[in-house]
């Protein structure tokens, strides 16, 4: 049996007493660390890369992966002409200069997208969202709207103060990472 073929396992989920338990272990392990500061690190670690796999089971079903959806989805939100850089798209989506390079290369060898010129400055190269990936990236969002609907219940989460953490997760962690010129 392969890889793909096993199954996953089980996501540990905590409740308070399991969180408080965790930071009881990274305080032996971490002396003198923010043990609270550690634990919303490594759980919002783990809440991305749950929210990639989650991403690409829904992706997968239109020939994506997750930095494809998200390099369209910038372009298309972006609005007409749905054209930006490739170093304003590196850093939307927080992707390397070189997996944007790749992620062009194979949207744009797709149909979805295409490199153009910039009348103001015949070298600089613009990616832009063709017919094709304007289709593509409608079907595949409202697909996608529908599976995060699903797995944030309005009637059973509080989805604007998860949304106002989150915002503020992003910002801290945007602010200790900070690029460099365009």
């Amino acid at each position: 049996m392969n890889a793909e073929d096993r199954p996953l396992a089980s996501a540990v989920i905590l409740d308070e007493a399991g969180q408080r338990s965790y930071e009881a272990i990274v305080a032996d392990r971490l002396p003198g660390a923010d043990v609270a500061a550690w634990s919303l690190f490594t759980f919002a670690l783990g809440a991305g890369r749950r929210a990639e796999t989650f991403l690409a089971d829904v992706v997968r079903r239109h020939d994506l992966d997750g930095a494809q959806l998200s390099v369209l989805l910038v372009l298309w939100m972006n609005g007409p002409p749905h054209r930006l850089s490739p170093t304003k798209l590196s850093r939307r989506i927080a992707q390397s200069p070189s997996g944007m390079t790749h992620t062009v290369k194979r949207l744009t060898n797709a149909g979805l997208v295409s490199r153009v010129g910039l009348e103001t400055d015949g070298r600089a190269k613009h990616v832009e969202l063709t017919e094709e990936g304007e289709r593509l990236v409608a079907r595949c969002g409202a697909d996608l709207a529908k599976a995060v609907e699903e797995i944030f219940p309005r009637s059973h989460l509080p989805v604007e103060e998860l949304a106002a953490a989150q915002r503020q997760i992003v910002e801290v962690l945007t602010q200790a990472v900070r690029p460099g010129p365009d």
